[in-house]
């Protein structure tokens, strides 16, 4: 090694420089032999600062989808209560859809308290009853939940349809183990004075009424009746909400005017 030489093991700790070959040490900015002034000489930032913050960033993005990831997981797996299933019944209503209300209906139990059984038709339980959103259920509030004498539970609510409130009680039975279905959870309505004249209720035709008092079946809500004008009478609309009585079936009644 010749006196102009100088190879430090460690950077010199006067310039920083790892090496200065064939030229003597100078500070940094100052003149050297030659009158020239020395080029300072960044120190490069140490990579491992840089990869300890990768690390922590990517930590930080794994630990929020891992939350994110559990949170949906716990989602999906909550298991069915009569609230939730009660719940669910009114919000398909609210957007509806009948088939998915009429999905969370036991098939054991439909329209036991009701006039017509199941196998009738039922023109009412249809998303065409439910095209009008001012009388479909919304704002669905849970009263109270109590269980009853046979093993089922009572669901008590209160909606309002057409900017009215309505009370109903909704029996929900299990059926497995983290499973549950409404029991009848419809109203009884029944026209009446509308013999020989063209029904529609909520747009639904119902054709030429024979009977002075028609029964139907329908989903919770309001009820707009439309009678067809005869040469004695004006056309007629009524709209009414359901009530209930005790244990009873909730029910309307539809009344047009009568000559």
């Amino acid at each position: 090694m010749t006196p102009n030489e100088y190879t430090p093991a460690e950077p010199c700790r006067t310039c920083g420089e790892a090496t200065h070959p064939g030229a003597e040490c100078y500070p940094r900015g100052t003149t050297s032999r030659t009158g020239r002034e020395t080029t300072p000489t960044a120190i490069p930032r140490r990579s491992g600062l840089r990869g300890r913050t990768s690390r922590r960033a990517w930590i930080a993005r794994a630990t929020v989808a891992g939350a994110v990831t559990l949170g949906i997981a716990a989602i999906k797996i909550l298991p069915a209560t009569p609230r939730s299933t009660v719940t669910d019944y009114f919000g398909a209503l609210a957007d509806g859809d009948a088939t998915a209300a009429l999905a969370l209906v036991d098939d054991d139990g439909r329209i036991k308290k009701a006039w017509h059984s199941w196998s009738q038709a039922q023109p009412l339980l249809s998303d065409a009853a439910l095209a009008d959103d001012r009388l479909r259920p919304h704002d669905l509030t849970i009263e109270r939940i109590t269980p009853s004498r046979n093993g089922s539970t009572l669901v008590s609510v209160t909606y309002r349809a057409d900017g009215r409130t309505v009370a109903q009680t909704i029996e929900v039975r299990r059926t497995g183990d983290h499973d549950f279905r409404l029991l009848d959870p419809f109203v009884n309505l029944s026209i009446e004075g509308a013999a020989g004249r063209q029904v529609s209720i909520d747009a639904v035709g119902l054709g030429l009424l024979d009977t002075g008092v028609a029964r139907l079946v329908a989903f919770p809500g309001a009820y707009e009746a439309r009678a067809a004008a005869t040469p004695a009478l004006a056309e007629s609309t009524v709209t009414v909400v359901p009530e209930q009585l005790g244990d009873d079936a909730p029910y309307a009644t539809v009344s047009f005017p009568v000559p």
